[in-house]
């Protein structure tokens, strides 16, 4: 299932939109042997909305914010290269959207999201802005290296952002 959407309106001292979409994959596009589990599947959703507040021709305040989470397997599952000999002796299996792994490679969770405001005031002679931002990013995914059933390389990450900006 894939569905986006778009909302907007207001008046002309304020408005606002809402955008949303989303991804939520069946099926992956392929299997891993070792497990039956589906691989190489995708799940996503995202929001962004803005608000336009201009109380007069000289004002003008912009407040923006987003979220984000994507959760799968998609770009970190992996297979041996057909013809290929990996660790312990295993080659490839299956079809090359195929995983053997031992560990099932995921994204437990990437979250981002931000907000910023931006306002301006025009003087007739200069325009005064100002703009501030704030961003966050946290990240946790684990994927199996070595691509095989043996626990040669199995790797788990942590990460996280946050950033802040004023101009």
């Amino acid at each position: 299932f894939e569905g986006a959407a778009y909302l907007t309106g207001g008046s002309d001292v304020i408005a606002a939109d809402l955008a949303v979409y989303t991804l939520r994959q069946g099926r992956g596009f392929g299997r891993n042997t070792n497990t039956g589990e589906d691989v190489n599947r995708q799940e996503e959703i995202a929001f962004r909305s803005k608000i336009l507040f201009q109380p007069t021709d000289d004002d003008r305040l912009v407040i923006s914010g987003d979220w984000s989470t994507n959760k799968g397997d998609l770009g970190l599952t992996r297979n041996a290269y057909p013809g290929s000999v990996l660790v312990g002796n295993v080659g490839f299996s299956g079809d090359p959207y195929d995983s053997q792994a031992n560990l099932l490679s995921k994204r437990r969770s990437f979250n981002y999201w931000g907000l910023s405001a931006k306002y301006e005031h025009d003087f007739g002679w200069a325009t005064f802005s100002s703009l501030s931002a704030y961003r966050n990013l946290a990240l946790t995914y684990q994927y199996d290296q070595d691509s095989t059933p043996l626990r040669a390389a199995d790797i788990r990450i942590t990460q996280g952002e946050k950033t802040f900006q004023q101009e």
